[in-house]
């Protein structure tokens, strides 16, 4: 069953499996300092943000594009991604804090994760409604 679950989802889901690939590398690669360029002091609560905000709205549009009803299945695809993103982004989470000396784990993170998840679902629902 996990394995013809996986199957389904690599075969329609490609595009959420290329965003969780690079959300992975982006968030274990080291990155040098970088001095010269002015900072913005919580790029990466934006970054996080905008990186679950794709694959969340990538896992939502290719669940929604595989149901015959996407009306009914809008709400079932936010709440996959929704769990789907929340377990993904403590993982990652996870690994920053014990597999890396470079980066650390950070629950304002996770936060920023679902606030991308949350507006994915929010601002699909206002498609939705728009092109009904």
């Amino acid at each position: 069953m996990l394995r013809n679950l996986f199957q389904t989802f690599s075969k329609y889901h490609v595009y959420s499996i290329v965003c969780a690939i690079g959300i992975t590398v982006l968030c274990t690669i080291q990155i040098p300092p970088q001095e010269e360029i002015p900072k913005f002091e919580h790029i990466d609560k934006v970054v996080h943000f905008i990186m679950y905000f794709v694959f969340s709205g990538a896992v939502i549009l290719e669940s929604v594009r595989l149901k015959s009803s996407p009306e009914k299945n809008y709400i079932r695809a936010c709440i996959i991604a929704f769990i789907l993103s929340g377990i993904f982004g403590a993982l990652i989470e996870v690994v920053q804090g014990t597999l890396t000396d470079y980066r650390s784990a950070d629950f304002y993170d996770w936060l920023f994760d679902m606030g991308g998840v949350v507006a994915a679902c929010l601002i699909g629902e206002l498609f939705r409604r728009a092109f009904r």
